[in-house]
């Protein structure tokens, strides 16, 4: 199964559970590429979650989103925003203009891209100088998170770790940007009431589908981790957002 079936039928879950990037994250982004940033390609773009805060801060974002589902969910919520751009491709092959854009990003995404055509495409696209940015909202080693892993483990067979065991300063980043990168942290506190915190476990592509056997299962150990952590109505989740960037032009 490719990593674009993966994520059928979890579009909804998606935008209910998966937080948003801190804004000083996206601040920092900005500060970076400059002033003149002009139009933006958000790739793996999904529900439009980090779409949305590009948008907000005014240039024209292509969000290049393989999967129905995901893309129709961010079509209905951002459809209405005039700089928004809804493009069916993959990271790999765009399909966008050479040198068409001044900054790439793909948030959540890196993980599932050939990161040797995924260089030479935003080699293709970016303009002189661009920037791109890889970020995560990356879990901080915590009791929650172990046990979370756990149950993963035993109920889901495809799971390797979380954002598919992609480590900090992974391989997969260093040869993507060929050892010349910076990389930020930012604090990024996330509570999850009961809905949120299992819609996030069940958006992730190797959670059990609604009518798989695990399914169930899954489900109500998910419910009994929730009600262990529980402070009040919601849980803590450690998060950081880790980000990174090229510190000379792709080439």
């Amino acid at each position: 199964m490719s990593y674009i079936d993966r994520f059928q039928e979890k579009a909804t879950a998606y935008a209910l559970g998966r937080p948003s990037y801190p804004t000083a994250a996206v601040d920092a982004m900005f500060a970076c590429a400059g002033k003149d940033v002009a139009a933006i390609a958000d790739i793996g773009s999904g529900t439009g979650i980090l779409t949305r805060q590009l948008l907000e801060r005014g240039p024209v974002v292509y969000a290049v989103e393989p999967n129905d589902d995901m893309r129709a969910q961010a079509d209905l919520a951002l459809g209405s925003c005039p700089n928004y751009r809804s493009i069916c491709a993959v990271a790999e092959h765009t399909t966008l203009d050479d040198r068409s854009v001044d900054v790439v990003t793909a948030a959540q995404a890196f993980h599932w891209f050939d990161p040797v055509a995924f260089r030479n495409e935003c080699a293709r696209i970016l303009r002189d100088d661009g920037n791109v940015f890889l970020l995560w909202n990356a879990r901080e080693d915590a009791p929650i998170h172990r046990r979370l892993s756990a149950i993963c483990k035993a109920y889901c067979p495809t799971f390797d770790g979380f954002s598919g065991g992609m480590r900090r300063d992974d391989p997969h980043i260093r040869a993507f940007f060929d050892d010349a990168y910076d990389r930020w942290t930012f604090p990024c506190p996330i509570r999850a009431d009961r809905q949120r915190f299992v819609e996030r476990a069940l958006s992730s592509s190797y959670a059990p589908r609604r009518g798989e056997r695990a399914y169930d299962a899954f489900v109500s150990a998910l419910h009994e981790l929730f009600s262990e952590f529980c402070d009040g109505d919601a849980v803590s989740l450690p998060h950081s957002t880790v980000v990174y960037r090229n510190t000379r032009p792709l080439r």
